[in-house]
């Protein structure tokens, strides 16, 4: 969707823009790829007010955000495939890449979006092309790279709670045959919309900083290097929760009724939880948060990636190398009550080293023809420390250590064994070796405690488990064209997820895993389309998921609640999908785009103590999705000036963040609407816009955590309240 979204000047005619992307890892419009794949270049991105990673999800249908942690470490599910794990060990279903290099770890994907030429977002499996376990499918951001003509550009924006943004980015020629580009990015925040009135402060500080430097060589015709070194850091406030109680405080029932049937604030009965607390002043940006062990998220980022091009005869081989390291300290008081109830500090440490290479067919050949081979290593070293005191008078910790070494080999071919007609077949063999050594504990810094009757520290499991997974994957599709502005097309392929760890707080061996691999077999038939002279784009499709031993936590009720991380059964995801986007004249653009889907639960594999999830609707897997965008230039607002004015809307429906469908662990539908009214010089150097994000002011929750209704309390993050702004851009 957004294909083709004005940004500058307006075309002589009313067409939409071609997309040119490298999906499949070779350069073709996105109009000729089988798969539903939505786009936005770096323009695009800024002009809708992309700025992490996340805002990609109030514009993509099928695609859902949340975060594990306050509003930290993203966590993607596509047509409601994802892993809802908010411990840090575990890779995610939905890969995201940066300049063809996996993120393999959710604390790694905060990083802000800047000096980008385009992202892609591929929806279904993408195991045959794509690194590691991309069941539910890819994000790929591709930087601006490096030109021979000196460039410039650079953007300000101040907006609501005093926050001010400066991203630069400028490059050219250094000789004939080396171009540099070098950009970088300050956010810097000295207020916050969320207020904690146990200290009396404002809470939303923010304070990041992102660099990158690209340069690329080209000493002959046929070789080509790109060195990409880049750096990143992020000292900022952890977002407040709101507190949700689960007893009523008259008649003492737990559950409270009012909790389970989804009333919040002021409507739900006072319920308390088992100190007593209750927020309940309909405020959701404001808590009762005692900061016992600080208030800052703190992320430390550098890498650097060496891509290699040498064209040989009738071929192209493609070198990939990365290498980055990631540290974050965080601190998140999850519990949202001035007791100390389950308040957690943790720290990663993650190294990570990749090298793919691929050989890539010419035009030479009559059909397209893709071999390689990838290879990556990563290391996450991970402590995660939990405060109980005021619920069973201890603290726990859980330690890992876990390398990951993973190979695969991958083919690609694409034959248009008729005029009009193309088959498309990949395959791809992988094998990952996954060890984990962990060591769950209680400090019991207390002496006895409810967890731990023996006077001092206790250790429940001490584990050093390896796992090998291999797996065959690919896919098959067939395209028609029955004229040059349609395709048809229908596709089958399997995806792979490995097995893995539960990387938070177990109390016996049996809590700790391992999970097994899960696979998914996915099945869509659609077509795509220009038409109307090319001023309308219109691409539809429909799918089937059939998703196996899927992993997800399940709840256990034992002397304390806990959950497994473990294979939760087999589930089922039916949707359709359409993007249309008309530019009916040279100066107006519309758009929209929805996904509506049934994902559930076939066949649930519950545990002893815990509930049978039979029947309920997928994780972070909201019925329906819809995205609406209107762009309108005015060429000639005044003799110096145009102007613009766009407006977007997405509307998602309710959905539930955990698998056991609590009421009061979902968010109802609700619409999100921005506004943003700009000025372009003549000559398009300098343009300037006014902004307002969350229009009408919505209050809705982005993410939740839920443990039980028993004696942990439930707790809520909400997304942004709506903010203003300008930004100021310069070109040259």
């Amino acid at each position: 969707m957004f294909v083709g979204v004005l940004v500058a000047a307006p075309v002589s005619a009313a067409v939409l823009e071609e997309v040119v992307v490298t999906a499949r890892k070779r350069v073709e419009s996105t109009q000729e790829i089988a798969t539903s794949i939505t786009t936005f270049t770096g323009d695009q991105a800024a002009a809708l007010g992309i700025k992490r990673s996340t805002d990609l999800a109030k514009l993509t249908p099928g695609l859902n955000a949340k975060y594990s942690v306050g509003l930290e470490s993203p966590i993607f599910t596509m047509r409601g495939v994802g892993l809802n794990d908010y411990s840090s060990i575990n890779n995610p279903s939905v890969g995201v890449y940066v300049d063809d290099v996996f993120i393999p770890f959710i604390p790694m994907m905060n990083s802000q979006v800047y000096d980008i030429e385009r992202i892609e977002i591929l929806k279904g499996p993408q195991g045959t092309l794509y690194g590691r376990n991309t069941t539910g499918g890819a994000i790929k951001f591709v930087s601006r790279k490096p030109t021979a003509e000196k460039d410039f550009r650079a953007r300000l924006d101040y907006g609501s709670w005093e926050t001010i943004e400066l991203e630069a980015a400028g490059g050219g020629a250094i000789t004939d045959t080396l171009n540099v580009r070098v950009a970088g990015l300050t956010r810097q925040r000295d207020s916050g919309y969320q207020y904690n009135r146990l200290t009396d402060e404002k809470v939303g500080n923010q304070s990041r900083l992102a660099a990158r430097v690209i340069l690329d060589w080209n000493p002959t015709e046929s070789f080509n290097a790109q060195l990409n070194l880049h750096a990143g850091r992020d000292e900022s406030d952890a977002a407040l929760r709101e507190h949700v109680g689960f007893t009523d405080p008259v008649t003492g029932e737990t559950p409270c009724p009012a909790v389970l049937a989804g009333l919040r604030g002021d409507e739900n009965g006072n319920c308390v939880d088992t100190t007593g607390y209750a927020d309940n002043d309909d405020d959701p940006y404001a808590s009762d948060i005692n900061n016992r062990f600080g208030d800052e998220v703190s992320n430390q980022s550098h890498g650097g990636s060496l891509v290699l091009n040498w064209d040989l005869p009738r071929a192209t081989l493609v070198s990939v190398t990365g290498y980055d390291e990631f540290t974050q300290d965080l601190v998140d008081d999850t519990d949202a009550a001035p007791t100390t109830q389950f308040e957690t500090i943790r720290r990663e440490e993650i190294d990570v080293l990749q090298q793919e290479l691929r050989l890539v067919s010419d035009d030479s050949w009559g059909f397209d023809w893709l071999v390689g081979f990838f290879f990556s290593d990563d290391q996450i070293r991970a402590v995660n420390t939990q405060a109980v005191d005021d619920l069973y008078g201890s603290v726990v910790r859980v330690s890992n250590d876990q390398e990951t070494t993973s190979y695969a080999l991958f083919a690609n071919v694409e034959w248009p064994f008729a005029e009009r007609w193309s088959l498309t077949g990949g395959i791809r063999l992988t094998t990952e070796e996954k060890r984990r050594q962990t060591v769950s504990e209680d400090l019991n810094p207390y002496g006895t405690s409810v967890l731990n009757p023996t006077d001092g520290p206790f250790v429940y499991v001490v584990d050093d488990t390896t796992i090998d997974d291999d797996d065959v994957s690919g896919n098959i599709g067939l395209t028609y064209h029955p004229n040059d502005d349609v395709m048809l097309y229908a596709t089958a392929s399997r995806g792979f997820k490995s097995g893995g760890f539960k990387g938070n707080i177990s109390f016996n061996r049996f809590q700790v895993g391992p999970y097994d691999p899960e696979e998914l077999f996915a099945y869509e038939i659609g077509f795509k389309s220009m038409l109307l002279d090319n001023s309308l784009m219109f691409n539809a499709a429909a799918y089937y998921y059939d998703w196996r031993d899927f992993q997800a936590y399940s709840l256990v009720q034992l002397e304390i609640p806990v959950v497994v991380l473990t294979n939760a059964g087999d589930a089922e995801v039916k949707g359709f999908e359409a993007d249309v986007m008309w530019r009916p004249t040279e100066n107006l653009e519309l758009g929209a785009g929805i996904n509506w889907m049934n994902g559930e639960i076939v066949e649930f594999d519950a545990l002893e103590g815990g509930q049978d999830n039979t029947g309920k609707q997928l994780a972070n897997a909201p019925d329906r999705m819809i995205s609406a965008i209107g762009k309108y230039y005015f060429p000639d607002f005044s003799e110096r000036f145009d102007a613009y004015v766009q407006a977007t809307a997405t509307y998602q429906s309710k959905v539930f963040f955990e698998i056991q469908n609590n009421p009061v662990n979902s968010e109802s539908g609700y619409w999100l609407a921005d506004l943003q009214i700009g000025f372009t010089t003549k000559d398009g150097k300098w343009d300037a816009a006014f902004w307002a994000r969350n229009l009408f002011d919505k209050a809705y929750i982005a993410e939740a955590r839920y443990v039980d209704l028993r004696v942990f309390p439930n707790a809520n993050t909400y997304g942004e309240p709506r903010s203003v702004g300008v930004s100021v851009n310069y070109r040259y």
